[in-house]
């Protein structure tokens, strides 16, 4: 919406989940080299956040750990650790995938080597990824509170330090960040659903085409067939603030059964 001011909104979601599930259906490779080329793209957009952050240092890095929220007055007011805490269940939601490589095992050479090397680099990346550029705004913006109090704190601040014609630029990588976690969401829940259906979980009846792989693309297109209309589905009729809260909470139930299952 910010490149194109018609570009914006729920539809365009749901065009763009129903166009990654037409990509996410094609051979690996070939999604290897969109994902690749997207993620260049998108680690640019993040340089320049990182850059116009340090070219314009306006408060000290303490600023970074110290709590605060914006007040019914428009003032910064310190708030409490434990309100912090409270809202992990979203935050996990933002490092969430860097552990996914797993859903291609089948699919990775030497996998039994390379596998956890992959997660445990996918995770360093994620963690300086979204941690550098967010602390170099936080420290960079000429206002805090203007910062805060805005709809989109990443454009205000864009505009600030850089102009209209960075704001778009980097709108832009940032919607194709978007479109790139949507096409390696549903190339691994539709290989999870693949493998249920493999391993038998499904009755025949479903569970066989699930559980068949296209001979031409050597891929599961019908599971990810499946996996992209229940997306759109869900879309379309479920309230997005449930999805953004059931998708956090569910986030946290998974990792506390990862813990157990490792301690165990």
């Amino acid at each position: 919406g910010v490149a194109f001011s018609g570009l914006s909104g729920n539809n365009v979601g749901l065009i763009v989940m129903a166009l990654c599930t037409i990509v996410a259906a094609l051979r690996i490779k070939t999604n290897a080299w969109v994902t690749g080329i997207f993620l260049g793209i998108e680690l640019l957009a993040v340089v320049v956040l990182i850059f116009l952050g340090i070219i314009h240092v306006s408060r000290p890095i303490s600023t970074f750990w110290t709590p605060a929220a914006i007040s019914s007055t428009g003032t910064l007011e310190a708030v409490s650790w434990g309100l912090v805490i409270s809202l992990l269940a979203v935050a996990l939601f933002a490092y969430n995938g860097y552990g996914q490589a797993v859903y291609y095992a089948e699919e990775t050479k030497n996998a039994s080597s390379k596998m956890g090397k992959a997660i445990m680099i996918a995770l360093l990346v994620t963690v300086l990824v979204e941690i550098l550029p967010l602390m170099a705004v936080v420290i960079g913006t000429g206002s805090l509170e203007k910062l805060l109090a805005d709809p989109a704190p990443i454009n205000y601040f864009l505009i600030e330090r850089g102009g209209e014609t960075l704001n778009v630029l980097v709108s832009v990588a940032i919607a194709i960040a978007i479109i790139n976690a949507v096409i390696a969401i549903i190339i691994q829940v539709a290989r999870l659903l693949f493998s249920s259906a493999r391993d038998g979980s499904w009755p025949d009846a479903i569970g066989k085409p699930l559980g068949s792989i296209n001979k031409k693309f050597q891929t599961p297109i019908s599971a990810t067939v499946v996996v992209g209309i229940v997306s759109v589905l869900v879309g379309a009729f479920v309230p997005f603030n449930f999805l953004l809260l059931a998708t956090g909470a569910s986030l946290v139930v998974v990792y506390a059964i990862v813990a157990i299952a490792a301690l165990r």
